[in-house]
């Protein structure tokens, strides 16, 4: 499971459905994480085989994102990405992975881009999670 923010998720959207794909995301970490010693590296090793960090920063910046350099561009991606890999990571380890339930609710497509709705629910907290994934 894809713990509380996945903003952008880069996967192919052909046979698969955008659900599945996060459900096969979810399914992934749910087995790393059952496994009899699940390590930090390896639930950001899965985290960046889901999600864009590249593109991610870019959206994250907006139109600020055109005013950068090629090295001020590499360097907001590097920060970015080392941020919520680890983030993401602990936020798994520390039993939200484990212990967590999502409910999919709803699935949008448009073009070569779709969004997944969910909300996850760990013990009492419930979170709402949209996830964004385009076609590469």
């Amino acid at each position: 499971m894809i713990l509380l923010v996945a903003l952008l998720a880069q996967g192919v959207l052909g046979a698969e459905s955008p659900t599945g794909f996060i459900q096969g995301a979810d399914a992934s970490l749910k087995k790393l994480l059952s496994a009899s010693h699940p390590s930090m590296e390896g639930v950001e090793r899965l985290a960046d085989e889901y999600i864009d960090f590249d593109e991610l920063a870019k959206r994250a910046l907006g139109a600020n994102w055109s005013k950068l350099s090629q090295k001020q561009r590499k360097e907001f991606v590097s920060a970015v990405k080392a941020i919520l890999r680890r983030s993401y990571a602990q936020k798994a380890l520390e039993g939200g992975g484990r212990d967590s339930k999502v409910s999919y609710l709803a699935e949008d497509m448009d073009g070569d881009s779709a969004s997944v709705s969910t909300e996850v629910t760990v013990g009492k907290d419930r979170v709402p999670v949209n996830y964004r994934l385009y076609r590469t």
